[in-house]
Order: structure tokens, then C-alpha cells, then sequence
């Protein structure tokens, strides 16, 4: 999903739930839960000269769990994951082109804080759209043979986050009214981690015009939390 088509739901949840929501009370909630983590990667490092094109871009898919405190109108979370992906090198000129894949395995460490805004809507449901920032650490990566990769922390990268989450009572009260579900689809604008600028650099010591891209990708998330 796009930042356009995003910002549109964000903006749908706050017209649709703004006009009747009750104010949120300021609680203290904990969680844990699990998540799926995605970086598309989206076009890497560029590096063009004359009819020479060179791309550089890696990408992943990992699950993982975390944990999270919340304040009503903030979330700081942990994250650990890991994943399978692939780097890329690509290289094309007016006459062959050859792209050369290597599979990859690696962990990832997320820190997030998010600023959140719940609309309640009854006693069971609160819908809330969400903005915020996460660092992400690759302290571990292999390719697909288990030699480890040098320098992985080079592609831990911050974040910008903007999504939508909500949550759900879905206990009688009879039994507990502080037990929720926690949901979340958050998407991401990633900046271009240390390799990518590296390899920008690289290439422009080749004579190429060159560019680090941002990278784009997204977290679905759902947890179990109890409110004090």
C-alpha cells in the first residue's frame, strides 16, 4: 500500500469515528503479541552513466513478537524478528543486462514509539490512527550457504511510521474488562541505510550519477493486553 492510500484511511477513520467517539481517559496498558515485518526495498542505489544502469537494493520478509507499554496516546514498543530476503545487484547497458541475487537470512531489533489518538467507539472498540519513528538493527545476517555477512549492522535504518491500529474488548465484563486485542497495520518510509550511501559513493567514484533511495514497507500487528 502506497503513503497516499494510507494517509486516506487515516483520514476516513478520523472523519468516520470523530463525530460521536467519547474522549479517551489516560490508562497505562502492557502487551505482548506477535508481528510480520516487510522491507520491499524499493529501488536501493542508482547508479546511471550514459547507457549504463547499476541498481543495488535488498529486501525481506520476517516474523517475530514484541512488547509493548502504552499511555493511551503513546506506544513504545520492542520488536525481534527474523527473516528471509535477498540482496541485488543489477547491471544494464544498450546491449545485456544480468542481475545477481543472494538469498539471505537474518534478525532484526525493533525500538518504536508512537504517538496514537483512540477514538472509543462503546465500551468494547476504540479505533486510533497512529504516527511515530522506529530503529530498526540488523545485528545478524547469512547468506544462503550460513557464511555471515561483514558489516550487517550497515543496514539497520530509522523509520517513519504512519497507520492505523485498534482495539478490541472482547471479554464479558463479567469476566475482565482489561484484557484487549490489539491490531495493527502500520506502513513505513525507511532512509537509506549506511550501505546504500556507501554504494552511492561507490558509484560515483566510478563516474556514474548516483542516488539512495528511500525504502518502503509495512508491519501488521496483533497482541493480547491487559490495562491497568
Amino acid at each position: 500500500m502506497t503513503r497516499k492510500g494510507i494517509l486516506v484511511i487515516v483520514l476516513m477513520a478520523i472523519v468516520i469515528t470523530g463525530g460521536y467517539a467519547a474522549p479517551p481517559d489516560f490508562k497505562i496498558s502492557i502487551g505482548a503479541g506477535g508481528y510480520v515485518a516487510i522491507d520491499l526495498g524499493a529501488t536501493g542505489t542508482l547508479g546511471e552513466l550514459d547507457d549504463v544502469r547499476r541498481i543495488m537494493s535488498n529486501n525481506y520478509t520476517g516474523g517475530g513478537g514484541f512488547l509493548f507499554l502504552d499511555g493511551t496516546f503513546f506506544e513504545l514498543s520492542l520488536g525481534l524478528f527474523n527473516g528471509d530476503g535477498s540482496l541485488r545487484d543489477y547491471y544494464e547497458n544498450n546491449s545485456e543486462s544480468n542481475s545477481n541475487y543472494v538469498s539471505i537470512s537474518l534478525i532484526g531489533f525493533d525500538i518504536g514509539l508512537i504517538a496514537k489518538y483512540p477514538f472509543e467507539i462503546g465500551s468494547k472498540f476504540s479505533l486510533y490512527p497512529l504516527l511515530g519513528i522506529n530503529y530498526r538493527i540488523i545485528p545478524a545476517m547469512s547468506d544462503e550457504d550460513g557464511k555471515m555477512i561483514d558489516n550487517v549492522l550497515d543496514y539497520s535504518a530509522l523509520w517513519f511510521r504512519l497507520g492505523l491500529g485498534m482495539d478490541i474488548f472482547f471479554l464479558p465484563a463479567s469476566v475482565t474488562e482489561k484484557i484487549f486485542l490489539r491490531l495493527g497495520f502500520i506502513g513505513g518510509l525507511r532512509l537509506p541505510n549506511k550501505i546504500e550511501k556507501d554504494t552511492a559513493i561507490y558509484y560515483e567514484s566510478l563516474g556514474m550519477k548516483a542516488t539512495a533511495y528511500p525504502g518502503f514497507g509495512f508491519d501488521i500487528k496483533f497482541a493480547i493486553g491487559f490495562r491497568f
